[in-house]
């Protein structure tokens, strides 16, 4: 009998105690971890609002996507004299990828050329890179692909049956080769090579056209 209440009386002492409750308080390291983190991600979400925003403001600046996201020259090095087409696609809230395109041969002077802008926002600044470097491309032997889930853009590129086309990784801003396909000949065997390699990438075309209502879409 004096065991049974001893027992009973230990048993209510932890009870008393808070033993049983359930109401446990979390530690407070994890509650200032979560805390940090909930503050981060909104730190974070903050940013990417300010950025998509400076882009989306830049582009619909007529002065500064003149000056910052079209040809300067042709592929055959003369200035534009006609109006380029510039179609975009938001790759993320940071990151806005534009097509210049022209292709007009009903004048004295062609307009030929394509080329390919990528605009992101660091530092409180919007930036433009842009591919190839060293003088827009010819629209005839050349074309881009973008796989935008993976953030690969492919640079197409074929004429006399010389084939070079790259895939780069643009998802750090910068075109970063990570693959390539060159022949210098087409044949059955070049063919499925090329197929080969566009099977490696889901690419699609940069298809909606720059104009201010389809950048508030």
């Amino acid at each position: 009998m004096k065991k049974i209440m001893l027992l009973f009386s230990i048993v209510s002492v932890f009870l008393l105690a808070g033993c049983g409750s359930k109401n446990i308080e979390q530690p407070q390291n994890v509650i200032d971890d979560v805390q940090i983190e909930n503050e981060t991600s909104l730190d974070e979400e903050k940013d990417l609002n300010v950025a998509k925003t400076a882009i989306i403001n830049a582009l619909k600046d007529s002065e500064w996507v003149k000056e910052n996201v079209t040809m300067k020259k042709t592929c055959f090095g003369d200035d534009f004299t006609l109006p380029q087409e510039l179609t975009f696609e938001i790759l993320r809230d940071d990151m806005v990828i534009v097509q210049a395109f022209a292709y007009e041969t009903d004048v004295d002077l062609p307009n030929f050329g394509t080329q390919v802008f990528l605009i992101g926002y660091f530092n409180g600044e919007v930036k433009v890179i842009y591919l190839p470097e060293e003088a827009p491309a010819h629209p005839g032997h050349a074309g881009f692909g973008i796989d935008s889930e993976n953030m690969i853009l492919v640079y197409y590129w074929m004429h006399q049956g010389v084939v070079k086309n790259t895939a780069y990784d643009i998802s750090n801003f910068s075109f970063e080769e990570i693959d390539s396909l060159d022949l210098n000949s087409i044949d059955e065997n070049s063919e499925t090579l090329i197929q080969e390699f566009d099977e490696k990438y889901n690419t699609h075309s940069i298809d909606t056209l720059l104009t201010e209502e389809n950048l508030k879409a």
